[in-house]
């Protein structure tokens, strides 16, 4: 690890940042990192089911994808775990940007340890990135303004993005309603000429002449269609190599389970809507949706509500899910149509991601600053 000189010595004694080189679930450094993430995420997501620490030791290890990757680092103080930090860097676009995120204990914060490792780690970050994406999670009802304060002050940035995480309550839903409406939209979609399919960890081949290359053209127009609000964000590319890595990574490597329902045109074969959602054993009791969208020629066809409703009637019928609790999705905060949906869904605004983009000038001026360390 290469550390970058500063003045205060003594703030660095005793101080050390491990980088994750291994993939096994056993190694230690993995081990401890995989901890701090669970005691991190317990302390944000309050109104959540405890997440096993399954699913953080999968995160660790899927630390290399197609269109992205990850660098993680273990922060110590004293020979005791005190935080962690990662990198994403980006493979295919916005090579030129990179996420950072670092954590660290609640007892050992206001000691400038934060800055301490921020400084040993500047040194992986590759001479070629010129933004760094940092973002923060609040709970809706406890929100502290004064984190957006302190980065608008430090670094005199404001959030680009904003992310609202949704819950629906699974248990609360009625089975007998929510299978009538789910029927009800299904056959008025194929009385306006749609064919309706479920496809189960990426077997598309049940929808006759799938066009694998098609589909991801429309998925790509819906992703490029979502408010990118101000982050200065490039187009998506889905290529079937990025895709069928996305379906491994959940399928494969997290050992979970991958639901879509697509909506096609029954007479040109065009691909109108999709939506998808994703399970893990070892994390049943939660059910994350992943996309939905529709492309831009089929809508006024009600057929995001549609297959919305379908994966909601899928979901509270599937013996595998008997346990399920919640039903979390994630939308920009300025996409107004998919958020009434949601509220049609019983879902609630629990939490907000501020996202920034601080170019690595003022990162740098930052950690320069010898005033930090006051």
């Amino acid at each position: 690890m290469n550390i970058n000189p500063y003045r205060d010595y003594i703030l660095l004694f005793f101080m050390e940042v491990i980088k994750l080189d291994s993939k096994s679930h056993d190694d230690p450094t993995l081990k401890s990192i995989a901890k701090l993430m669970v005691i991190e995420d317990n302390s944000i997501y309050t109104k959540l089911p405890p997440r096993s620490i399954d699913l953080f030791y999968y995160s660790l290890s899927d630390s290399e994808r197609i269109s992205h990757s990850h660098v993680f680092f273990l922060i110590k103080k004293s020979n005791e775990d005190i935080g962690y930090a990662f990198f994403r860097f980006f493979n295919i676009t916005d090579k030129d940007q990179m996420i950072l995120y670092i954590y660290i204990t609640p007892h050992h914060r206001r000691k400038k340890l934060m800055y301490n490792a921020l400084n040993m780690i500047r040194g992986e970050i590759p001479k070629h990135i010129r933004i760094i994406g940092i973002f923060h999670i609040e709970e809706k009802e406890t929100e502290n303004p004064l984190i957006k304060e302190l980065l608008k002050q430090k670094f005199g940035i404001q959030p680009v993005y904003v992310e609202r995480y949704n819950t629906s309550d699974l248990t609360k839903f009625n089975k007998s309603n929510i299978k009538m409406i789910a029927d009800q939209l299904e056959q008025k979609a194929k009385n306006n000429g749609f064919e309706i399919y479920f496809i189960e960890n990426g077997d598309f081949n049940i929808i006759p002449n799938f066009n694998y290359s098609q589909y991801l053209t429309m998925l790509g127009r819906i992703w490029n269609d979502m408010p990118k609000e101000d982050a200065n964000w490039e187009e998506e590319i889905i290529s079937e190599d990025i895709y069928n890595d996305r379906i491994n990574s959940i399928t494969k490597r997290f050992k979970g389970t991958l639901w879509h329902i697509i909506a096609i045109n029954s007479q040109n074969r065009e691909y109108a809507a999709t939506t998808d959602v994703y399970f893990y054993p070892y994390n049943i009791s939660e059910v994350k949706q992943a996309d939905t969208g529709v492309d831009r020629k089929y809508r006024g066809f009600g057929l995001g509500r549609t297959v919305k409703y379908m994966m909601l009637n899928k979901i509270l019928n599937d013996d595998r899910l008997k346990n399920s609790k919640i039903w979390v999705t994630g939308n920009a905060n300025s996409n107004k149509h998919m958020l009434s949906i949601n509220d049609e869904l019983n879902y609630i605004h629990d939490y907000t991601e501020y996202y920034y983009e601080l170019p690595i000038e003022k990162f740098d001026t930052y950690l320069s600053n010898s005033d930090n360390l006051k």
